[in-house]
């Protein structure tokens, strides 16, 4: 019986990632069609959600880039708590669902409270390190630890490691952290 509830729940994983490689690759193809057709960005976004997904993924934040496409994810469950370290991972994938590993890119991660001014400086600088996280494989990661309950703004700021690999780029993501 356990081993059942084990496959039935590997099964539903796969699942859920064959959606959101899907879903990455379509915001991507998405992204660039809408650049050259004019089309506004939230019906990428829009579309994404009701044509590949049977229920609407909330959680995580899709940003395109230049040519890479990156989802952000906070563990636990996009709810981290102040004080104590939640672990924050970025899987980033080019046109194709090619995986962008940290060890073909530089990148630092910086921290910041908001409401967020011009010329603030950053709050933290977590370390990133090459992390596995459910079926990506050496992707950025870093533990960051929220000083206090509030709002904060993720940045996470790419250049290849091999000149044209990908354009640079610089993705954002906003954390409202609880007690």
């Amino acid at each position: 019986m356990v081993h059942l509830k084990t496959v039935s729940r590997q099964k539903a994983e796969s699942r859920k990632h064959e959606t959101e490689s899907r879903r990455l690759n379509y915001l991507f193809i998405c992204s660039m069609l809408s650049s050259v057709f004019s089309l506004p960005p939230v019906f990428c976004l829009l579309s994404s959600f009701s044509l590949l997904s049977p229920a609407p993924a909330f959680a995580h934040k899709t940003e395109v880039a230049g040519d890479v496409a990156g989802t952000w994810h906070v563990e636990p469950n996009h709810n981290p708590k102040a004080g104590q370290p939640a672990k924050v991972w970025i899987a980033l994938t080019r046109k194709g669902g090619q995986l962008v590993p940290l060890s073909k890119a530089s990148c630092r991660m910086t921290v910041y409270s908001q409401p967020r001014k011009a010329g603030d400086k950053p709050l933290l600088r977590p370390s990133l390190q090459a992390i596995n996280a459910e079926r990506y494989r050496g992707i950025p990661g870093a533990t960051v630890t929220f000083p206090r309950v509030g709002l904060y703004q993720l940045e996470l700021n790419c250049t290849p490691k091999n000149k044209g690999d990908f354009k640079p780029f610089r993705m954002k993501y906003d954390v409202t952290v609880a007690r």
